[in-house]
């Protein structure tokens, strides 16, 4: 094969790594900022969230200076494989009725019990050889590796079998076979990978696990929209657009170094991915981050910090209102009716 065909083919596959990496990072991230205290929907974005961690380090590996080092990294991805099967076993839970007795026996082993030993073997994966042997910098699993496996797979079939029944009857109606298919799909990708076979290549495998992880998220949106009577469409645009305009902003000055300077390097990539997935968490959580600097800019200011909360809440709630509501909304939300203190008002006074 010519060397420029090579190196197209070399690009194209960058390119799309680093679109995986900054479609599902955002994904995972906005279902955790649609509502903080929502245990379905933090479970389902951290699980996205790992997933894209060990997107990146399976990304970086070929780039390290040393083979030891890519062992690790290596090793570390692996790792990070297996944790979004275990964050949906909890999301799968949260299905049940809260005042079922199975619910809270479920959520209380998978949290105090699965969980605990999941993240055990994570740090011991991660730090030690004990599930990954690399005498020849390539890792190769240990016997207590398909034990790690079993233990994460087998609550996750389990809580899916126990589930299914609630699963088909979820509203809207529309969205029961995608997220069935996609769970089922999920299933065996995760499967195949976590139990090593050579007839399929690693990377189609983690191809398939993302997209059935990306598609059941975004699943999941549309659930809790239609269960909070939001709408969903114009928030997730929103969240799309200034998310990813924000980050071609920042990380586009990399690339550009890149492809016009020193080329593909491991400091450079790690630079593209870590501004990637700061410049989204950045946005996607700018109104917690604007109140944090709210306190340190006007912590004598009370007043000031409460109503430009007040205000950035209905700003964030306007795109989740239904289109129906956009009529009245905008009568009420005129200036004359907004009871918010002038600046000539003695309450603002320092």
């Amino acid at each position: 094969m010519p060397k420029r065909y090579t190196a197209l083919t070399k690009r194209k596959s960058m390119v799309l790594a680093i679109l995986l990496f900054a479609v599902i990072i955002w994904l995972g991230l906005y279902l955790i900022s649609r509502n903080l205290t929502s245990l379905r929907l933090r479970f389902a974005g951290l699980g996205l969230i790992s997933y894209t961690l060990g997107w990146a380090c399976i990304t970086l590996t070929p780039y390290f200076p040393t083979p030891s080092l890519g062992f690790i990294m290596v090793r570390i991805s692996w790792s990070l494989f297996a944790l979004p099967v275990c964050f949906w076993t909890g999301t799968l839970i949260t299905f049940l009725s809260e005042e079922s007795v199975l619910h809270t026996r479920l959520l209380r082993i998978w949290l105090y019990s699965i969980l605990p030993v999941v993240t055990l073997c994570f740090l011991l994966s991660i730090s030690t050889s004990l599930l990954f042997d690399g005498t020849d910098h390539v890792p190769h699993p240990n016997f207590s590796y398909f034990i790690f496996s079993t233990i994460v797979l087998l609550p996750f079939i389990s809580v899916l079998c126990f589930t299914w029944s609630v699963l088909r009857s979820l509203q809207p109606k529309h969205i029961r076979g995608i997220l069935l298919v996609s769970l089922l799909s999920f299933t065996v990708s995760t499967v195949l990978f976590l139990l090593p076979q050579s007839w399929l290549p690693e990377l189609w495998i983690l191809l398939l696990m993302g997209l059935s992880l990306l598609v059941p998220g975004v699943t999941i949106a549309v659930i809790d929209a239609y269960e909070q009577g939001e709408a969903l469409l114009p928030d997730i645009f929103r969240s799309f657009d200034f998310s990813f305009g924000t980050a071609f902003l920042f990380a586009g000055q990399v690339v550009l170094v890149i492809l016009l300077g020193t080329g593909l390097t491991f400091s450079l990539l790690a630079l593209l991915f870590t501004i990637l997935a700061t410049s989204i968490a950045i946005q996607i959580f700018s109104n917690q981050l604007a109140t944090l600097l709210d306190t340190l800019a006007f912590f004598n200011l009370p007043l000031i910090q409460k109503v430009r909360a007040e205000l950035r809440t209905t700003a964030s709630a306007v795109p989740k209102v239904d289109h129906t509501l956009y009529r009245p909304l905008t009568r009420l939300s005129s200036p004359a009716s907004l009871d918010v203190p002038s600046a000539n008002s003695e309450t603002f006074h320092v």
